[in-house]
């Protein structure tokens, strides 16, 4: 299988205009995040992530598009999707990615409900948690970013890890702001039940402080933490 791996980026009516590869992986998910942060000037609107040519999701991609939402919005700012196929939609849908972002089938729907992006972004700047998992071949994917507090719905967080029995979970927690009593009673919770099933939990990309209070709480006998995705991956191959 041959992969167009090339990225182009235009800057087109103040938005930067990322047509996205037919795949974005494990090996170039932080060059094209590199990439738009560079790109990104203090008088665009935001991104746009043109999926015209993307064939093949994978993890990688969800992590990619919630960090560079996550750069948009802290300055302002908002990241739309164009020319959504409808397999993407549907995939995404069933991980709960749809919440997070405005999506469009063409770049004509775009431009005609540009005013209607605003919006959304406003009503974006209030979900404060978000969880969602990808399985393949008895490999659960897992991203959970935000505040895993008592102020926040942390359901998406068991539901997106239950009713599978998977071989292998990787988290990425890259995202994870906090994490409060609530959270930590949740996370050690789920994490036990896939130790007793005879599987193996992985993450990545933890802040010193949630890795303190895993190892503080015991809750790292449940996980094996690792600093990015390659090592946590890396890691699994040799349990």
């Amino acid at each position: 299988m041959t992969t167009d791996t090339s990225l182009q980026m235009l800057d087109k009516d103040g938005w930067i205009w990322v047509v996205l590869p037919d795949s974005v992986t494990m090996d170039n998910n932080i060059d094209i995040e590199t990439r738009i942060r560079t790109a990104l000037l203090p008088d665009h609107k935001g991104v746009v992530l043109d999926m015209a040519r993307m064939e093949y999701f994978y993890s990688s991609a969800m992590g990619l598009f919630v960090r560079i939402r996550k750069l948009v919005l802290e300055t302002g700012r908002m990241l739309c999707m164009v020319n959504v196929s409808q397999k993407i939609r549907d995939l995404m849908s069933s991980v709960n990615l749809t919440r997070l972002f405005p999506m469009y089938s063409t770049d004509v729907e775009f431009e005609i409900s540009e005013g209607e992006v605003w919006n959304h972004r406003m009503s974006q700047e209030k979900f404060n948690f978000f969880s969602f998992a990808h399985t393949d071949k008895q490999c659960c994917r897992v991203n959970v970013g935000g505040h895993m507090t008592v102020l926040n719905d942390l359901s998406p967080f068991h539901q997106s890890v239950s009713g599978g029995e998977a071989s292998t979970y990787v988290f990425d927690l890259s995202q994870l702001e906090s994490i409060d009593s609530c959270g930590t009673t949740m996370i050690s919770s789920v994490l036990s039940r896939i130790y007793d099933q005879g599987s193996v939990a992985v993450g990545f990309g933890a802040s010193d402080a949630i890795r303190n209070l895993f190892s503080l709480l015991a809750i790292d006998k449940y996980i094996t933490l690792y600093e990015d995705e390659k090592q946590a991956l890396n890691g699994i191959s040799r349990q």
